[in-house]
């Protein structure tokens, strides 16, 4: 076997061994990172404990997606600058789990939204006594308005007044509700493109079919998505009955 042979064997079993490529550990020795000991007849690579202890404080620092100037600073430290920095990321890597798991905790109300549009697309129309929330308009320099969007996207919506053809959007109010009343209640879909109400007929027609007119309409968003190429903004959709 030729020098260089036995040389990157050695590099790749510790790299295996490792989890990482053979290819960073040689750019880590370039670095300084990893000073691995040679065969003084022939240079090769050789094993030794302090490599492999080397090897896993970078493999556990760049874990933490530390850059590679920071990893030279930690193993220039004394004991106490190293519980400092050691802190230090400890703290960082809390803030990015809290982070983490608030993003999960809105991937969840997502796909519980993105559930009840589902079962809702399956269903047509049907009538409901509902009390809603409370509504104000949505104004859009707004920063409450704005935070609670981002915190509850159901808690944004649309209002449509009998006898006039666009609709407001609208933040609802949840510690407040309005009086219960008899809706025409379904998946209310929307063109993202024009905010052309698609369906709203729908639940006009069915009021008829009770004997009944329809009045103020209203939508609780849950999500967006494509239905036949195109896009469409999905609601809880209610129509009040008179």
């Amino acid at each position: 076997m030729k020098k260089n042979e036995k040389s990157d064997k050695f590099i790749s079993q510790v790299a295996a061994n490792m989890g990482v490529r053979a290819s960073t550990l040689r750019f880590w020795e370039s670095e300084g990172l990893v000073t691995f000991e040679r065969n003084g007849e022939n240079n090769y690579r050789t094993p030794s404990l302090q490599n492999l202890l080397q090897v896993f404080d970078v493999v556990l620092y760049r874990s933490l997606d530390m850059p590679i100037e920071k990893i030279k600073s930690y193993f220039g430290a004394d004991l106490d600058a190293m519980q400092a920095l050691l802190n230090d990321d400890l703290n960082a890597v809390a803030d990015k789990i809290a982070a983490l798991q608030h993003t999960a905790q809105r991937i969840r109300e997502r796909e519980k939204a993105v559930s009840r549009a589902r079962s809702l697309s399956g269903s047509g129309q049907v009538m409901v006594n509902a009390a809603l929330p409370a509504f104000r308009p949505f104004t859009y320099d707004s920063r409450a308005d704005i935070e609670l969007m981002l915190r509850d996207c159901t808690l944004t919506g649309l209002h449509r007044r009998k006898g006039e053809e666009k609709h407001e959007f609208i933040s609802f109010d949840e510690s407040r509700v309005m009086p219960e009343k008899e809706y025409v209640f379904g998946l209310l879909k929307v063109d993202t493109d024009t905010q052309e109400m698609l369906n709203a007929e729908d639940f006009r027609t069915y009021a008829a079919r009770l004997g009944r007119t329809g009045g103020d309409m209203f939508g609780r968003y849950l999500t967006t998505a494509a239905e036949k190429g195109a896009r469409r903004d999905l609601y809880e959709g209610y129509l009040e009955l008179e």
